[in-house]
């Protein structure tokens, strides 16, 4: 069998540690990106000057859409989708998992499945907010223009019931990051799928789940 890895992720831990990330694809058959196999991620203790072994994350394959190092705790997000059928969730055992390392990255456990519609659902983000809450968001391929939500205040432990929020954009590929006081959010526009599009906005209400952009 033939594989390709792609460093799609990676975080910084307290001590200084860079963990990266990968996807692991079969490409045996097809020479792109799926399916995928289980994820795995390496860790350098040297500033990147070298590197461990590659270290698989469970036993589930799947792709890891988003990293966060939050007060000592690793944060990821997975879909539990091995993309054998296509990338968008196809079945009820396709899912979203919150998996974490509270150890620096040496070992991970699943904290919970979360609650966001997986069918025909794809890619994934997620970010803390000013008052502490996790929101998770995805893209519906059924509904370009109203992305899934679900928000946490227990860091993950639980989840709230999951809602959409409209965008005036197709947003594709959701990722977002805080910058001091404004908020990036980088999508594909599906008008035209060879350009990227950076959206700045000083305020995107998630509390109110209303995002002028």
């Amino acid at each position: 069998m033939k594989y390709s890895a792609m460093c799609e992720k990676a975080i910084v831990n307290e001590k200084g540690d860079i963990i990266v990330y990968q996807l692991i694809c079969d490409i045996s058959n097809d020479p792109q990106w799926q399916p995928y196999m289980v994820p795995s991620y390496s860790i350098s203790r040297d500033k990147g000057s070298t590197w461990s072994n590659l270290r698989q994350i469970g036993t589930r394959r799947g792709r890891i859409y988003d990293a966060i190092y939050q007060e000592g705790t690793i944060f990821l997000l997975l879909f539990v989708n091995d993309a054998t059928v296509d990338w968008t969730g196809q079945t009820t055992d396709h899912y979203y998992s919150l998996v974490v390392s509270e150890d620096g990255g040496e070992n991970y456990y699943e904290r919970s499945r979360i609650p966001i519609p997986s069918l025909h659902h794809g890619y994934g983000s997620m970010m803390f907010l000013e008052d502490g809450r996790l929101i998770v968001y995805n893209y519906n391929l059924d509904d370009e223009y109203n992305l899934s939500y679900v928000l946490s205040e227990d860091k993950g432990m639980s989840w709230g019931q999951a809602g959409t929020t409209f965008v005036a954009k197709k947003i594709r590929n959701p990722q977002v990051s805080n910058i001091c006081i404004f908020f990036m959010a980088e999508a594909e526009i599906m008008a035209n799928k060879q350009e990227i599009l950076s959206y700045i906005a000083r305020r995107m209400e998630f509390t109110g789940m209303k995002e002028d952009i």
